[in-house]
């Protein structure tokens, strides 16, 4: 065995030697034969008759040298050297054969080359001494690479090697060894990837059964097709990793097959590697531009026949894993979107649990949702299962530890049965008799709580694919975020609600309580006010008659406004709308303050645009508003100035008017701005107990120009005064219905 091991050795030493010899001569004949071409191309063209029987010689020359080292150094063919002599005999051979060529090239080179040198052919000198300096190179490469592989004989020089210059060959001829080593059984059986379904077609019913034996032996399913007309239909309706085609065929040929097959959506991405016994290199390069992974020459040869089927198919299932990753990231961003789009928490349910089915490939799916109060498992969500099988797991209990379900959960992680038929753990017969063979949990675990568990159904049996647990993994995870979200979102709902129902019985209490109040106020105030003409009739003391009709004015009033507010609040208060000249209603409301506005020592000032014209509103609201801003405004202002500035302003392709009042007061930060339009707050108390008010009027005030479709805003600076703006369409349009406004600000 030893003997037959160190022979193999020395056998494979061989033919790392001869095709590094190969390499090394072909290199310089192939440049040799290359100029030569190219020079025959040249005379041609320059209509140099002279010289084209010389360079037809070289040419001819150049070529029988390049297939003299091709057949000569084949290490496939070449016949084993079992000693000395034979190597010598085999030396001589080389140096014989490849010499007498050489020397054709070389004789009637240098001829052209002096030629040239004349002046005739000086435009050929360049090329010319390019061939011959490779004919150098290649008779020194003889001589020194007969010598290196085992001849006594010296280099042509004369000069002994040097340790660099037999170091390099040294080197390729260990990266040889590995290259032609023979393939071991194990590394032919890698080259397989793994089982998969190839369709062999070939015309000859021996060729194919030959190929469709040998690639069943590494495991794969093999298809057969006598023609390319029953390819085409095998391809229509089997799923395939690989085509073998033979080329030439009777019909449609091989390479119409092929044609056919890369135009088709269904089909353009399945490797195909054709099979012919003609080598030429048009019809290899035709077969690969027109979509062919590879071509192998008739007879295969089984070991390269195993490398190329096993190269093919190993870049075929990368490109199939390369798809799937991309349409499970795909997935998991329309599932993302998908269940984020929404907040109401059975629709997300639902999408979660179809999207999960789709992405697994099963036909079935649920999710068990976990109840804290009674920590149970209770069904939630279902896709693609008939209304018997819902009935019968839709009142089960599962607790932790129980089922597939409760364990997964239990234990943080997925759990899968193959087959429920042999697994021993308890499964519904309505589920086995629906044909559900094999299932998947998957646990929905927040960081701090359960939320439930994930869980599709498939019929075929059978373990998951580790790709698929993961990606259920990753999808359970951005589920949990989503029912969490749903849920916060229920629940806040749910608050918001209640919160409502409570606000609207609060404005049902003021309006209750202020009309209960307005009518006693009435009557005092209208017996005050006769009480008051009947003092001053017999000329007495009016003044405290003055502060009892005074606190009964402020009182309605603030129960007027709390009347209003209660109305909008409860959406019981429609606009009414009409058109009317904004300027008199300007001057109206002017007139109105000026009595307050001269107590405070305050000027007030006009600016309005003439182009202001009308606007449809509803106009005792606007004068309501834009009142108690100047009343505000003249409130916290003293020996200072007010201005009223009215401007129609553009927006959008729609008109509007803005009403600023600024004033020079005491200003506000940005603090105070805050609580401004806050029901029964103010500025700060320092404010309310230094200049009174009840913390309704901007509130009000803002409601009134929010319902119709406007807002009041404000710019303010301490000890730099203040602008409150109204901004309303100068058309409002409000529907028929009474407004709720909008109080989340």
């Amino acid at each position: 065995m030893a003997d037959l091991t160190h022979q193999g050795a020395d056998r494979q030493t061989e033919r790392a030697l001869v095709a590094y010899v190969r390499q090394e001569l072909s290199a310089p004949a192939t440049a040799i034969m290359g100029y030569a071409e190219m020079l025959m191309d040249d005379a041609v063209q320059a209509d140099c008759a002279e010289l084209t029987d010389d360079l037809q010689r070289i040419l001819d020359a150049s070529r029988t040298l390049h297939s003299l080292i091709l057949s000569l150094l084949n290490p496939a063919t070449i016949r084993r050297i079992d000693c000395s002599a034979d190597r010598a005999e085999f030396h001589r051979t080389l140096r014989h054969d490849l010499r007498t060529p050489i020397n054709t090239i070389k004789g009637y080179g240098e001829m052209l080359r002096e030629d040239a040198s004349d002046g005739s052919a000086e435009t050929f000198g360049a090329d010319l001494d390019k061939l011959l300096g490779e004919v150098t190179l290649l008779l020194d490469r003889i001589d020194g690479l007969v010598m290196y592989s085992g001849s006594d004989a010296p280099p042509s020089d004369g000069a002994a090697r040097t340790t660099t210059e037999t170091a390099a060959p040294a080197s390729m001829v260990e990266s040889l060894l590995k290259a032609v080593r023979p393939v071991a059984a194990n590394e032919a059986d890698l080259a397989a990837v793994r089982p998969s379904r190839i369709l062999v077609v070939d015309d000859n019913a021996s060729n194919r059964d030959l190929l469709s034996r040998r690639l069943q032996r590494q495991g794969h399913t093999v298809l057969q097709a006598e023609d390319g007309a029953r390819a085409l239909a095998l391809v229509e309706k089997e799923t395939l990793d690989l085509v073998l085609l033979d080329l030439m065929m009777p019909g449609i040929s091989g390479y119409d097959v092929l044609a056919l097959l890369k135009r088709e959506p269904r089909s353009r991405d399945i490797p195909v590697i054709m099979i012919s016994a003609l080598s030429e290199l048009d019809s290899i390069v035709r077969c690969i531009e027109a979509g062919a992974d590879d071509y192998l020459a008739k007879p295969c040869d089984p070991t390269l026949l195993r490398a190329r089927v096993g190269s093919s198919l190993e870049k075929k299932h990368m490109r199939d894993r390369e798809r799937e990753m991309v349409e499970e990231l795909r997935a998991l961003g329309e599932v993302t979107q998908a269940v984020n789009s929404t907040l109401d928490l059975e629709t997300v349910l639902n999408t979660i649990v179809a999207k999960a089915t789709q992405l697994s490939g099963t036909e079935a799916g649920a999710i068990y949702a976990f109840d804290e109060a009674s920590r149970e498992f209770r069904l939630r969500a279902t896709y693609g299962m008939d209304d018997t099988i819902i009935a019968a797991i839709q009142d089960r209990h599962i607790h932790l530890g129980e089922t597939a379900i409760g364990r997964a959960v239990e234990r943080r992680m997925p759990i899968q049965i193959p087959d429920v038929q042999n697994d021993p753990s308890p499964v519904l017969d309505v589920i086995v008799r629906a044909g559900f063979r094999a299932l998947l949990t998957v646990p929905l675990l927040a960081s701090d709580r359960i939320v439930g568990a994930l869980v599709v159904r498939r019929k075929a049996p059978g373990e998951f694919a580790k790709s698929t647990v993961d990606l259920l993994q990753t999808f359970a995870a951005q589920s949990v975020l989503a029912i969490q979200n749903a849920r916060l979102f229920h629940e806040i709902e749910e608050k918001g609600r209640q919160l409502g129902e409570a606000s609207q019985h609060k404005s049902q209490f003021l309006a209750n309580m202020s009309h209960e109040l307005r009518t006693p106020l009435n009557a005092i105030i209208g017996v005050t006010e006769m009480l008051r003409e009947d003092a001053e009739a017999a000329k007495q003391d009016v003044e405290p008659l003055d502060r009892v009709l005074g606190a009964a004015l402020h009182l309605l009033a603030l129960i007027n406004d709390i009347l209003d507010l209660s109305k909008i609040e409860a959406g019981r208060m429609e606009p009414a709308l009409s058109s009317f000249a904004l300027a008199p209603l300007i001057d109206d409301v002017v007139k109105t303050i000026e009595p307050l506005a001269a107590k405070n020592a305050n000027q007030v000032a006009v600016s309005c645009d003439a182009a202001t014209g009308t606007m449809h509103a509803d106009q005792m609201r606007l004068r309501q508003a834009l009142l108690n801003l100047l009343s505000n405004a003249n409130k916290f202002t003293e020996r200072g100035t007010i201005t009223i500035d009215v401007r129609p302003r553009q927006e959008n392709g729609r008109e509007w008017i803005t009403l600023a009042v600024t004033d020079t007061g005491i200003g506000m930060t940005a603090e105070q701005i805050g609580k401004l339009f806050q029901e029964f707050s103010q500025a700060s108390s320092s404010t309310a107990s230094r200049y009174g008010g009840t913390g309704l009027g901007l509130v009000i005030s803002r409601r009134f120009c929010q319902m119709m479709g406007g807002d009041i805003t404000v710019e303010s600076e301490p000890s730099s005064g203040s602008t409150f703006t109204i901004r309303l369409p100068r058309i409002v349009e409000v529907p028929k219905q009474a407004v709720a406004v909008e109080r989340s600000h």
